[in-house]
Order: structure tokens, then sequence, then C-alpha cells
């Protein structure tokens, strides 16, 4: 935001030194957010939450992000697609998470070089299976090493950490989604000539073959629930909040892309709002004094006239299970990322 005020009010020369800020931020947020994804693995409390999702949008989502990360090394990304991919019911954020770090460690260890993407859909046994294969041609890791670069805080050896940076992570959390999702990641690889990892996973969560009970809502759904006669509401977004500072983020943010913001600083203020003006959707904190934002999604559940507008969780309790249970359509943990925002909505 404040990168953006510069610009605006042409001081560019803060724009170097904000860079700088904003990069190191997100870099320790990423290091913070990988230590607690592997401590909750470890710890049993990390799920899965399937969804549909087409395996060409993911690919073409993915690569658009890698692109960036292959041209800082001047290398090529080069996408092999088998044919009919199809769909999948899988967790679509730990399997893009999952090719998005061996895309970016592809990107990393290869100079002047060329990172394939392979992605095929097989038949074994009556299972649909995907496998996702990243090959590069980079340094190569030791025979001795492969297994260790799968072992948390662990590089193939010293010199890769001093030459490369990172912190050992990647892998091992990438490996350990691959069993959670009822696959495995694999690695072949020869020092000078490059390195193939494959993520391989059943297109369907194994015992997740049928969508949770319950109803979900969708685009159509919200535009029946809508009256013809405000259009204004398809962009309106309620943001409740207790605190101000979050709030004025939120809206900060929201206004910047485009629609037009209401915000209640309780949830009994927030049932009074969506009763009023109807949003195309609600961001939801959890911690408020009086109601709660778990109580405020039961009771909005329970209105006819509110239970299918879609609300986002915006909030430092990390309780997936219990909002996705409770009817949230999405997720999202503070500090909030601007683009992950845009995208729920």
């Amino acid at each position: 935001m404040l990168m953006e005020e510069a610009e605006e009010m042409d001081q560019k020369e803060f724009i170097p030194d904000l860079n700088k800020i904003n990069k190191a931020g997100a870099h320790l947020l990423s290091l913070i957010n990988d230590v607690l994804d592997l401590a909750k693995i470890e710890s049993g409390k990390m799920e899965p939450f399937p969804e549909e999702f087409s395996l060409d949008s993911l690919i073409d989502d993915v690569s658009a992000t890698a692109h960036p990360l292959m041209e800082k090394n001047n290398n090529r990304l080069s996408i092999e697609r088998g044919e009919d991919l199809g769909t999948a019911w899988q967790d679509l954020t730990k399997v893009r998470q999952t090719l998005f770090n061996l895309l970016s460690n592809a990107a990393k260890f290869t100079h002047d070089g060329t990172v394939t993407l392979h992605v095929n859909r097989v038949t074994q046994e009556g299972v649909d299976w995907l496998t996702l294969a990243v090959s590069d041609t980079g340094i190569g890791i030791p025979q001795d090493q492969l297994e260790r670069g799968f072992e948390a805080f662990a590089q193939a050896d010293g010199s890769t950490t001093r030459d490369y940076g990172g912190t050992g992570l990647g892998l091992a959390i990438s490996r350990r989604f691959c069993h959670l999702l009822g696959g495995d990641l694999s690695v072949h690889s020869e020092v000078g000539s490059g390195s193939t990892f494959t993520i391989r996973l059943p297109a369907v969560l194994p015992d997740m073959a049928q969508q949770p009970a319950g109803e979900t809502t969708t685009a159509s759904d919200i535009t029946a629930v809508l009256p013809a006669a405000r259009a204004d509401a398809a962009s309106s977004i309620l943001v409740i909040d207790d605190d101000p500072e979050a709030r004025d983020l939120v809206e900060r943010f929201l206004i910047k892309d485009g629609f037009s913001v209401v915000t209640a600083e309780s949830c009994e203020q927030g049932l009074q709002l969506a009763r009023e003006c109807q949003p195309a959707a609600i961001t939801l904190d959890v911690m408020m004094p009086g109601m709660d934002g778990w109580s405020f999604l039961r009771v909005l559940k329970a209105d006819p006239d509110l239970r299918r507008i879609p609300v986002i969780m915006l909030t430092m309790i990390d309780d997936r299970t219990r909002g996705y249970s409770l009817g949230a359509v999405d997720y999202l943990t503070k500090p909030v990322d601007r683009e992950l925002l845009r995208r729920a909505l």
C-alpha cells in the first residue's frame, strides 16, 4: 500500500527501500508458515480440504506464478500435458503449494537451462492417478544425498545452503503433503545432469470421493438470491472485525480492487447490515466481544434470507475445519494477503 501511495505522490525514491521491506517481511512470513506447516503435519493437526478443480487451470495458474522465477536465472519453462487431464477432487491449495515448491527449486538450481513440467493422468487397477513431474537441467544431486533432501532443515550438503540459500523445509513439507493426500513424492537425479521430482497423487482424495454433505454456495446461487434491482450489491463486501486497523486495511484493499465496502465492528451490527444491504460476500473475524464469529456463522446459515451469502474467514485463529463445517466458503489467516483475498472474492 505504501509503494502505491509513493507512486501516486511522485515520491518514487522511496519505492526501492519499501520494496526491500516488503520482500523481507514476505520472506519471514514464508519461513514462519513453513515451520508451522511442518509442526501441524508432525502433530497430526494438518487436514486435507478437497475441492473439485481443473488440472489445466492448475497448470496455467502455477506456471504463470513461476515464470518470473525462471527469468531470474535465464531459464525456459516448458509444459507437456497429457490428453484429457480433466478434473480432480483433491486439496487444491496443498497440490499447488507442492508443485510451486518444486518449480521454485528447479528455477533456483538451474542457470541458463530448461525446466519442464510433465502432467499426466493414468488409470491403474481402477484408480485414476495424477503424475506431475518437474525436470530441470541444473546441478543435480549426488545419489547418496537424494533422501537427505526430504529431511526437515536439511539440504544436499552445506555448500548448497551457502550458495543457494533456503531453509531445507520445502521438500520435507512437499513430501508430507503428498503422503497426506494419498500419494508420494519421489526424485531421480544425476550430478551435472539435473533432477526430476515426481508427484504421484490419486485424482480423488481417498475416503473423500463424495463431496461433504451440506450445501455449498456457487456464483449462480449468489446471483439467484440477489434482487435484480440491487445491482450495486453484486460488488459490495461486508467487513466484520472489531479491530479498527484491520477493518481499515481490508477496506483499503477492497476499494482499490473495485469493490464497495460496508464495515461492522461487531457481529450484532454485522447481522443488521447484512439484512439491510444483502452484500455479495462477507469477511469475518472470529475473536470478537459479545457474539463471536462462530456464533455469527451459525445464525447467518440458519436465516433463509442470508444463508446463501458466502462468508470468508479472516482471522488469527487457524481452525479451518470448524470454519468449513459451519459454512464458510474460504478461510484466510491474518495478516491478510491481498492477492489471496482478491482470488477468494
